[in-house]
């Protein structure tokens, strides 16, 4: 389930990375690997945002 999930995720949103990254586009990549990472793991998701 998991896997075709982020088979799901990467496939709607693999043309995103195709651009030049400037800071806020950096940060918003952070974001969303934070929203995968919590989607998948609530405890992973705070000891992450934690490091950050």
């Amino acid at each position: 389930m998991k896997d075709s999930l982020i088979k799901k995720y990467i496939s709607e949103n693999r043309f995103k990375s195709y651009k030049v990254l400037n800071k806020d586009d950096f940060n918003n990549i952070h974001s969303e690997i934070f929203e995968i990472i919590k989607y998948f793991d609530e405890e992973l998701y705070q000891y992450t945002k934690e490091l950050y």
